[in-house]
Protein backbone atom coordinates (compact mmCIF):
# COMPACT_ATOMS: atom_id res chain seq x y z
CA UNK A 1 0.00 0.00 0.00
CA UNK A 2 2.80 2.05 1.03
CA UNK A 3 4.24 1.79 -2.50
CA UNK A 4 1.24 2.76 -4.24
CA UNK A 5 0.45 5.86 -2.50
CA UNK A 6 4.40 6.82 -3.44
CA UNK A 7 4.07 6.04 -6.87
CA UNK A 8 0.63 7.91 -7.28
CA UNK A 9 2.22 11.22 -5.63
CA UNK A 10 5.77 10.90 -7.59
CA UNK A 11 2.96 10.70 -10.68
CA UNK A 12 0.68 13.56 -9.37
CA UNK A 13 3.99 15.32 -8.62
CA UNK A 14 5.42 14.83 -12.30
CA UNK A 15 1.64 16.30 -13.81
CA UNK A 16 2.34 19.09 -11.54
CA UNK A 17 5.49 19.88 -12.97
CA UNK A 18 4.46 19.38 -16.82
CA UNK A 19 1.31 21.78 -16.07
CA UNK A 20 3.82 24.62 -14.56
CA UNK A 21 6.32 24.42 -17.20
CA UNK A 22 3.25 24.49 -19.80
CA UNK A 23 1.28 27.45 -18.24
CA UNK A 24 4.99 29.68 -17.70
CA UNK A 25 6.03 28.73 -21.51
CA UNK A 26 2.62 30.05 -22.66
CA UNK A 27 2.69 33.35 -20.60
CA UNK A 28 6.21 33.75 -22.08
CA UNK A 29 5.11 33.94 -25.53
CA UNK A 30 1.75 35.65 -24.15
CA UNK A 31 3.89 38.28 -22.71
CA UNK A 32 6.71 39.24 -25.52
CA UNK A 33 3.97 38.84 -27.98
CA UNK A 34 1.79 41.66 -26.17
CA UNK A 35 4.84 43.72 -25.84
CA UNK A 36 6.92 43.30 -29.26
CA UNK A 37 4.40 42.83 -32.05
CA UNK A 38 1.76 45.78 -33.09
CA UNK A 39 -0.35 44.30 -35.85
CA UNK A 40 -0.85 46.46 -39.14
CA UNK A 41 -4.50 46.52 -38.28
CA UNK A 42 -4.24 47.92 -35.26
CA UNK A 43 -2.27 50.49 -36.56
CA UNK A 44 -4.69 51.26 -39.42
CA UNK A 45 -7.89 50.66 -37.81
CA UNK A 46 -7.98 50.22 -34.22
CA UNK A 47 -5.85 52.96 -32.96
CA UNK A 48 -7.14 55.58 -35.14
CA UNK A 49 -11.15 54.44 -34.11
CA UNK A 50 -9.02 54.80 -30.44
CA UNK A 51 -8.38 58.10 -31.32
CA UNK A 52 -11.89 59.56 -33.05
CA UNK A 53 -13.39 58.26 -29.57
CA UNK A 54 -10.75 60.06 -27.40
CA UNK A 55 -11.28 63.47 -29.47
CA UNK A 56 -15.12 63.18 -29.60
CA UNK A 57 -16.22 61.89 -26.31
CA UNK A 58 -17.29 58.32 -25.50
CA UNK A 59 -21.36 59.06 -26.46
CA UNK A 60 -20.53 62.16 -29.19
CA UNK A 61 -18.15 59.82 -31.00
CA UNK A 62 -21.15 57.63 -31.92
CA UNK A 63 -22.83 60.55 -33.60
CA UNK A 64 -21.85 59.42 -36.75
CA UNK A 65 -19.97 56.10 -38.43
CA UNK A 66 -16.35 56.21 -38.05
CA UNK A 67 -15.82 52.40 -38.42
CA UNK A 68 -16.21 49.30 -40.01
CA UNK A 69 -16.70 47.25 -36.86
CA UNK A 70 -20.44 47.36 -35.28
CA UNK A 71 -20.90 49.23 -32.85
CA UNK A 72 -20.85 46.93 -29.86
CA UNK A 73 -16.63 46.63 -30.26
CA UNK A 74 -16.95 50.23 -30.24
CA UNK A 75 -18.61 50.22 -26.87
CA UNK A 76 -15.91 48.18 -25.51
CA UNK A 77 -13.54 50.48 -27.21
CA UNK A 78 -14.70 53.79 -25.66
CA UNK A 79 -14.79 52.39 -22.07
CA UNK A 80 -11.34 51.60 -22.87
CA UNK A 81 -10.33 55.12 -23.06
CA UNK A 82 -11.08 56.11 -19.70
CA UNK A 83 -7.18 54.13 -18.93
CA UNK A 84 -5.91 56.58 -21.91
CA UNK A 85 -2.42 57.61 -20.23
CA UNK A 86 -1.86 55.11 -17.95
CA UNK A 87 -0.58 52.37 -20.98
CA UNK A 88 0.27 52.91 -25.02
CA UNK A 89 -2.83 52.91 -26.80
CA UNK A 90 -1.54 49.72 -28.39
CA UNK A 91 -1.36 48.06 -24.97
CA UNK A 92 -4.65 49.24 -23.94
CA UNK A 93 -6.40 47.48 -27.29
CA UNK A 94 -4.38 44.45 -26.29
CA UNK A 95 -5.76 44.54 -22.90
CA UNK A 96 -9.34 45.02 -24.09
CA UNK A 97 -8.71 41.66 -25.60
CA UNK A 98 -7.20 40.30 -23.20
CA UNK A 99 -11.09 40.83 -21.41
CA UNK A 100 -12.59 38.98 -23.73
CA UNK A 101 -10.36 36.01 -23.32
CA UNK A 102 -11.25 35.87 -19.86
CA UNK A 103 -15.09 35.94 -21.30
CA UNK A 104 -14.50 33.38 -23.47
CA UNK A 105 -12.72 31.68 -20.25
CA UNK A 106 -16.02 31.70 -18.54
CA UNK A 107 -18.01 30.88 -21.43
CA UNK A 108 -15.91 27.66 -21.60
CA UNK A 109 -16.09 26.94 -17.67
CA UNK A 110 -20.32 26.88 -18.11
CA UNK A 111 -20.51 24.75 -21.05
CA UNK A 112 -17.37 22.44 -19.76
CA UNK A 113 -19.70 22.46 -16.29
CA UNK A 114 -22.80 21.45 -18.04
CA UNK A 115 -21.12 18.69 -20.10
CA UNK A 116 -20.02 17.22 -16.57
CA UNK A 117 -16.26 18.21 -17.33
CA UNK A 118 -14.50 19.95 -14.98
CA UNK A 119 -14.86 23.56 -15.26
CA UNK A 120 -10.62 24.75 -14.42
CA UNK A 121 -9.67 22.83 -17.84
CA UNK A 122 -11.20 26.33 -19.66
CA UNK A 123 -7.90 28.05 -18.64
CA UNK A 124 -6.01 25.66 -20.93
CA UNK A 125 -7.83 27.63 -23.99
CA UNK A 126 -5.77 30.66 -22.82
CA UNK A 127 -2.22 28.58 -24.05
CA UNK A 128 -4.05 27.60 -27.41
CA UNK A 129 -2.00 29.44 -30.34
CA UNK A 130 -5.19 30.65 -31.89
CA UNK A 131 -5.72 32.45 -28.57
CA UNK A 132 -2.31 33.76 -28.33
CA UNK A 133 -2.01 35.24 -31.78
CA UNK A 134 -5.14 36.68 -31.52
CA UNK A 135 -5.30 37.97 -28.17
CA UNK A 136 -1.61 39.18 -27.68
CA UNK A 137 -0.43 39.12 -31.16
CA UNK A 138 -3.32 40.61 -33.15
CA UNK A 139 -5.18 42.14 -29.97
CA UNK A 140 -8.08 41.07 -31.66
CA UNK A 141 -12.10 41.25 -30.99
CA UNK A 142 -12.85 37.96 -32.13
CA UNK A 143 -13.10 36.60 -28.50
CA UNK A 144 -16.30 38.74 -28.23
CA UNK A 145 -18.53 36.94 -30.53
CA UNK A 146 -16.87 33.49 -29.83
CA UNK A 147 -17.52 33.50 -26.03
CA UNK A 148 -21.31 33.88 -26.44
CA UNK A 149 -20.92 30.94 -29.19
CA UNK A 150 -19.97 28.78 -26.31
CA UNK A 151 -22.51 30.11 -24.24
CA UNK A 152 -25.30 28.89 -26.61
CA UNK A 153 -24.05 25.61 -27.43
CA UNK A 154 -24.23 25.22 -23.26
CA UNK A 155 -27.82 26.35 -23.70
CA UNK A 156 -28.51 24.04 -26.50
CA UNK A 157 -27.52 21.06 -24.48
CA UNK A 158 -29.81 22.07 -21.75
CA UNK A 159 -32.38 22.52 -24.23
CA UNK A 160 -33.11 26.85 -23.07
CA UNK A 161 -33.75 27.66 -26.96
CA UNK A 162 -34.30 31.65 -25.60
CA UNK A 163 -30.56 31.28 -24.53
CA UNK A 164 -29.42 29.55 -27.41
CA UNK A 165 -31.17 32.84 -29.89
CA UNK A 166 -30.21 35.86 -27.76
CA UNK A 167 -26.72 34.17 -27.31
CA UNK A 168 -26.44 33.62 -31.21
CA UNK A 169 -27.97 36.90 -31.75
CA UNK A 170 -25.36 38.73 -29.49
CA UNK A 171 -22.37 36.73 -31.04
CA UNK A 172 -23.40 37.78 -34.82
CA UNK A 173 -23.68 41.49 -33.48
CA UNK A 174 -19.89 41.47 -32.80
CA UNK A 175 -18.94 40.06 -36.08
CA UNK A 176 -20.56 38.84 -39.02
CA UNK A 177 -18.17 34.99 -38.56
CA UNK A 178 -20.75 34.26 -35.67
CA UNK A 179 -23.20 33.62 -38.97
CA UNK A 180 -20.79 30.17 -39.19
CA UNK A 181 -22.86 29.16 -36.67
CA UNK A 182 -26.54 29.45 -37.97
CA UNK A 183 -26.45 26.05 -39.77
CA UNK A 184 -26.37 24.65 -35.89
CA UNK A 185 -28.87 26.79 -34.71
CA UNK A 186 -30.57 26.42 -37.76
CA UNK A 187 -30.63 22.52 -37.19
CA UNK A 188 -31.52 22.22 -33.49
CA UNK A 189 -34.52 24.87 -33.76
CA UNK A 190 -35.70 22.42 -37.04
CA UNK A 191 -35.10 19.27 -35.69
CA UNK A 192 -36.55 20.30 -31.84
CA UNK A 193 -39.54 22.27 -33.26
CA UNK A 194 -38.23 25.58 -31.58
CA UNK A 195 -41.73 27.62 -31.76
CA UNK A 196 -41.43 30.36 -33.90
CA UNK A 197 -41.19 33.39 -31.78
CA UNK A 198 -37.70 32.05 -29.73
CA UNK A 199 -36.63 32.05 -33.18
CA UNK A 200 -37.07 36.04 -33.48
CA UNK A 201 -34.76 36.28 -29.93
CA UNK A 202 -31.56 36.45 -32.18
CA UNK A 203 -32.23 39.23 -34.82
CA UNK A 204 -34.07 41.29 -31.78
CA UNK A 205 -30.54 40.32 -29.37
CA UNK A 206 -28.90 41.95 -32.76
CA UNK A 207 -31.12 45.26 -33.09
CA UNK A 208 -31.00 46.43 -29.17
CA UNK A 209 -27.17 45.98 -29.14
CA UNK A 210 -26.97 48.35 -32.24
CA UNK A 211 -29.59 50.57 -30.74
CA UNK A 212 -27.20 53.01 -28.26
CA UNK A 213 -25.30 53.87 -31.36
CA UNK A 214 -28.62 54.63 -33.36
CA UNK A 215 -29.64 57.39 -30.70
CA UNK A 216 -26.99 58.98 -30.58
CA UNK A 217 -26.98 59.65 -34.27
CA UNK A 218 -25.30 56.99 -35.79
CA UNK A 219 -27.78 55.97 -39.16
CA UNK A 220 -29.61 53.21 -39.14
CA UNK A 221 -29.16 52.25 -42.55
CA UNK A 222 -25.47 52.75 -42.18
CA UNK A 223 -25.54 50.46 -38.89
CA UNK A 224 -27.23 47.76 -41.02
CA UNK A 225 -25.18 47.63 -44.01
CA UNK A 226 -21.62 47.48 -42.20
CA UNK A 227 -21.90 43.94 -43.00
CA UNK A 228 -22.44 44.43 -46.33
CA UNK A 229 -19.55 46.87 -46.71
CA UNK A 230 -16.87 44.94 -45.17
CA UNK A 231 -18.13 42.02 -47.83
CA UNK A 232 -17.38 44.23 -50.98
CA UNK A 233 -14.16 45.88 -49.50
CA UNK A 234 -11.84 43.53 -51.09
CA UNK A 235 -13.84 42.53 -54.31
CA UNK A 236 -10.17 40.67 -55.31
CA UNK A 237 -9.58 38.79 -52.20
CA UNK A 238 -10.49 35.14 -52.65
CA UNK A 239 -9.12 33.53 -48.95
CA UNK A 240 -5.87 33.08 -47.12
CA UNK A 241 -7.16 30.51 -44.22
CA UNK A 242 -7.80 26.71 -44.19
CA UNK A 243 -10.89 27.48 -46.73
CA UNK A 244 -10.24 25.13 -49.84
CA UNK A 245 -10.32 28.32 -51.91
CA UNK A 246 -6.66 29.20 -50.85
CA UNK A 247 -5.70 26.70 -52.65
CA UNK A 248 -7.80 27.54 -55.54
CA UNK A 249 -6.94 30.60 -56.07
CA UNK A 250 -3.17 30.11 -55.73
CA UNK A 251 -3.47 27.52 -58.68
CA UNK A 252 -6.60 29.38 -61.06
CA UNK A 253 -6.73 33.38 -59.68
CA UNK A 254 -9.00 34.36 -62.06
CA UNK A 255 -11.38 31.32 -61.92
CA UNK A 256 -11.36 31.62 -58.87
CA UNK A 257 -12.52 35.30 -58.89
CA UNK A 258 -15.33 34.36 -61.15
CA UNK A 259 -16.44 31.32 -59.77
CA UNK A 260 -17.18 32.42 -56.24
CA UNK A 261 -20.86 31.03 -56.11
CA UNK A 262 -19.67 27.88 -55.73
CA UNK A 263 -18.89 27.97 -52.58
CA UNK A 264 -22.68 29.54 -51.56
CA UNK A 265 -24.04 26.40 -53.17
CA UNK A 266 -21.98 23.89 -51.42
CA UNK A 267 -22.90 25.56 -48.52
CA UNK A 268 -26.17 25.77 -49.26
CA UNK A 269 -26.21 21.80 -50.27
CA UNK A 270 -24.48 21.24 -46.83
CA UNK A 271 -27.29 22.96 -45.05
CA UNK A 272 -29.77 21.17 -46.55
CA UNK A 273 -27.79 17.74 -46.19
CA UNK A 274 -27.41 17.68 -42.65
CA UNK A 275 -31.45 19.15 -41.96
CA UNK A 276 -32.33 16.04 -43.99
CA UNK A 277 -29.66 13.04 -42.91
CA UNK A 278 -29.06 14.04 -39.49
CA UNK A 279 -31.14 13.57 -36.72
CA UNK A 280 -31.97 14.81 -33.32
CA UNK A 281 -28.98 14.22 -31.76
CA UNK A 282 -27.45 13.40 -28.17
CA UNK A 283 -25.08 16.08 -25.91
CA UNK A 284 -21.95 14.50 -27.55
CA UNK A 285 -23.58 14.91 -30.76
CA UNK A 286 -25.11 17.71 -30.27
CA UNK A 287 -21.09 19.46 -29.49
CA UNK A 288 -19.54 17.59 -32.98
CA UNK A 289 -22.37 19.35 -34.78
CA UNK A 290 -21.26 22.43 -33.67
CA UNK A 291 -17.64 22.25 -34.36
CA UNK A 292 -18.35 20.79 -38.33
CA UNK A 293 -20.72 24.09 -38.69
CA UNK A 294 -18.20 26.43 -37.09
CA UNK A 295 -15.73 24.38 -39.40
CA UNK A 296 -17.39 23.39 -42.67
CA UNK A 297 -19.01 27.15 -43.40
CA UNK A 298 -15.62 28.74 -43.58
CA UNK A 299 -13.95 26.01 -45.20
CA UNK A 300 -16.78 25.92 -48.09
CA UNK A 301 -17.25 29.67 -48.99
CA UNK A 302 -15.04 32.16 -50.44
CA UNK A 303 -13.63 35.36 -48.83
CA UNK A 304 -12.36 33.77 -45.97
CA UNK A 305 -9.47 35.59 -43.82
CA UNK A 306 -7.07 33.22 -41.89
CA UNK A 307 -8.58 34.31 -37.86
CA UNK A 308 -11.97 32.62 -38.95
CA UNK A 309 -11.72 28.82 -38.30
CA UNK A 310 -11.22 30.33 -34.47
CA UNK A 311 -14.68 28.98 -32.94
CA UNK A 312 -14.02 26.27 -34.58
CA UNK A 313 -10.71 25.45 -33.11
CA UNK A 314 -12.02 26.79 -29.77
CA UNK A 315 -14.63 24.10 -29.56
CA UNK A 316 -13.04 21.15 -30.56
CA UNK A 317 -10.56 21.50 -27.50
CA UNK A 318 -12.95 21.57 -25.43
CA UNK A 319 -14.79 18.77 -27.61
CA UNK A 320 -10.97 16.62 -27.14
CA UNK A 321 -11.29 17.90 -23.40
CA UNK A 322 -14.66 16.35 -22.62
CA UNK A 323 -14.77 13.25 -24.97
CA UNK A 324 -10.85 12.10 -25.03
CA UNK A 325 -10.08 9.73 -27.86
CA UNK A 326 -7.58 9.17 -30.37
CA UNK A 327 -9.88 10.19 -32.99
CA UNK A 328 -10.90 13.72 -30.72
CA UNK A 329 -7.23 14.63 -29.63
CA UNK A 330 -6.03 14.37 -33.45
CA UNK A 331 -9.11 15.96 -34.81
CA UNK A 332 -8.68 18.95 -32.66
CA UNK A 333 -4.85 19.29 -32.89
CA UNK A 334 -5.57 19.33 -36.39
CA UNK A 335 -8.17 21.88 -36.43
CA UNK A 336 -6.19 24.13 -33.98
CA UNK A 337 -3.04 23.79 -36.62
CA UNK A 338 -5.04 24.84 -39.53
CA UNK A 339 -6.71 27.78 -37.75
CA UNK A 340 -3.64 29.22 -36.58
CA UNK A 341 -1.28 28.49 -38.66
CA UNK A 342 -2.42 30.78 -41.19
CA UNK A 343 -2.38 33.65 -38.46
CA UNK A 344 1.27 33.77 -38.14
CA UNK A 345 2.14 33.52 -41.86
CA UNK A 346 -0.18 36.41 -42.21
CA UNK A 347 1.52 38.23 -39.23
CA UNK A 348 4.72 37.24 -40.40
CA UNK A 349 4.72 37.18 -44.07
CA UNK A 350 5.08 33.91 -44.68
CA UNK A 351 3.02 33.21 -48.26
CA UNK A 352 2.36 31.13 -49.21
CA UNK A 353 2.69 28.52 -46.71
CA UNK A 354 -0.91 28.90 -46.13
CA UNK A 355 -1.54 26.68 -48.42
CA UNK A 356 -0.86 23.75 -46.30
CA UNK A 357 -3.41 24.79 -43.71
CA UNK A 358 -6.97 23.74 -45.79
CA UNK A 359 -6.03 19.81 -46.13
CA UNK A 360 -5.43 19.98 -42.25
CA UNK A 361 -9.33 21.90 -42.10
CA UNK A 362 -10.18 19.09 -44.44
CA UNK A 363 -9.00 16.14 -42.36
CA UNK A 364 -10.37 17.60 -38.68
CA UNK A 365 -13.79 18.41 -40.39
CA UNK A 366 -13.68 14.64 -41.66
CA UNK A 367 -12.73 13.20 -38.13
CA UNK A 368 -15.58 15.14 -36.82
CA UNK A 369 -18.20 13.68 -38.72
CA UNK A 370 -17.11 10.50 -38.53
CA UNK A 371 -17.75 11.82 -34.73
CA UNK A 372 -21.01 12.62 -35.61
CA UNK A 373 -21.95 9.83 -37.93
CA UNK A 374 -20.86 7.00 -34.97
CA UNK A 375 -23.80 6.58 -33.20
CA UNK A 376 -22.08 4.43 -30.56
CA UNK A 377 -19.49 7.17 -30.39
CA UNK A 378 -21.80 10.44 -30.46
CA UNK A 379 -24.22 8.63 -28.04
CA UNK A 380 -24.56 9.34 -24.74
CA UNK A 381 -25.64 7.27 -21.49
CA UNK A 382 -29.22 6.96 -21.28
CA UNK A 383 -29.54 6.88 -25.28
CA UNK A 384 -29.81 4.45 -27.64
CA UNK A 385 -29.78 3.50 -31.37
CA UNK A 386 -32.75 3.69 -33.45
CA UNK A 387 -33.39 3.30 -37.42
CA UNK A 388 -34.92 6.64 -36.42
CA UNK A 389 -31.46 8.12 -34.96
CA UNK A 390 -30.47 8.62 -31.55
CA UNK A 391 -33.16 8.47 -29.20
CA UNK A 392 -34.00 8.33 -25.26
CA UNK A 393 -33.93 5.34 -24.36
Amino acid sequence: METILRTEHSGASERRKWVTALILYGLSIHSYLFVKHVAGDAKEWLIPWYDHILSEGRINAFAHPFSNYTPPYLYLLSITTIFDGIFATQYLIKLLSCVGALWLVFAAMRLLRILNSQPKLAFALLLLPSIIANVSMLGQADTFWVAPCLLAVAASVKGRWFWVAFWSGVAFSFKAQASFFAPFVLHLFVTRRVPLHIWLVAPAAYIAAMLPAWLVGWPAWDIAMIYFRQAMSQPDFVSNGASWWTIYYWLFPQLALRTFWIGFVLVFMAVGAALVMVPKLSTRGTVALAIISAAGVPFLLPGMHERFFILADVLAAIYALVYPSRRSIVGAILMQIASAFPVYVWAFELDPLQLLAPPLAASAIFLFLKELSDPQETACPGWRSSSDGLIAA
